[in-house]
């Protein structure tokens, strides 16, 4: 491992204390380095040393080259990938975002960081400072485009995805739901640490795909509402105020930001399935 900065060139933000980070491994996407980060308290820690011998295993994994020419190949190609890197990382608390960044999921005493950080491509997608405005915006011109899709097409997996759209839904649902009491708790300057949720886990104890999609969508558009209205309802000085959720900190116009964005992010993905189904 390669030593990054001296100890005190950075500093953790959850516990104050300095923190000597190190390099574990990396790859190239487009000659840009995607790489992970540990503090030195937890390199240094024998306990580690299988989940970062692990962590090597997945970082190697992203470096298959001779991915097809085509845009459209090479897009199912990199999904697929992408799907067989979740099923290896979920054996040992490991997630992998679209940008082939990967993060642990565990109850650390110090939370190991990455860059990008996952949600960071939510918020990239929804730029937008006015999230109370945003949300209504996307809720007027996006969300009927759910409403038009025969019931059918709606359950039907597409590989080289695992969820139909059914679950794309659902999963937008709750979701919402728990960004939305993050916002709650973090607007009334509640700041306890909250955790993150196992969206796999989730799935796997609903039932989206044994429900009427016109039911799904007339659920997404109720809690959508309440989310609109509970931003409503927040003085300006609340979108500014902070907490820490899923180890990471954020405000509350992040968070609303980030609703967007999960939901363009997901519709997204729904128009290529389609336009190739």
């Amino acid at each position: 491992m390669d030593a990054i900065g001296g100890p005190g060139s950075n500093r953790n933000r959850l516990h104050g204390e300095p923190t000597r980070l190190w390099k574990v491994g990396g790859m190239k996407k487009s000659n840009t380095p995607a790489v992970c980060w540990f503090s030195a308290s937890i390199a240094s820690n024998l306990n580690y040393v299988a989940d970062l011998k692990k962590f090597n295993v997945v970082l190697n994994a992203l470096k298959e080259p001779n991915l097809p020419q085509t845009p459209h190949e090479r897009n199912r190609a990199k999904g697929a990938r992408l799907e067989e890197l979740n099923e290896l990382c979920s054996s040992f608390g490991c997630l992998a975002d679209s940008r082939y960044a990967c993060s642990f999921r565990g109850s650390y005493k110090e939370k190991m960081m990455t860059q990008p950080a996952p949600f960071q491509r939510y918020l990239d997608l929804a730029p937008e400072t006015d999230c109370y405005e945003t949300l209504k915006e996307q809720f007027v011109q996006l969300f009927p485009c759910f409403q038009g899709m025969e019931e059918e097409k709606t359950t039907i997996v597409h590989p080289p995805y695992a969820w139909t759209i059914k679950q794309i839904v659902g999963h937008l649902i709750d979701t919402e739901r728990v960004f939305t009491y993050r916002a709650l708790r973090f607007a009334r300057a509640d700041t306890t640490p909250l955790p993150g949720f196992d969206q796999d886990l989730f799935m796997q104890e609903a039932n989206f795909n044994q429900r009427p999609y016109h039911e799904l969508v007339q659920e997404f558009m109720l809690v959508r509402q309440g989310t609109i209205e509970m931003f409503r309802t927040f003085p300006e000085e609340a979108f500014e105020r902070e907490g820490n959720a899923s180890g990471f900190p954020w405000t509350v116009r992040q968070l609303g930001r980030c609703m967007v964005g999960h939901v363009r992010h997901h519709w997204q993905i729904v128009e290529q399935r389609l336009a190739h189904a």
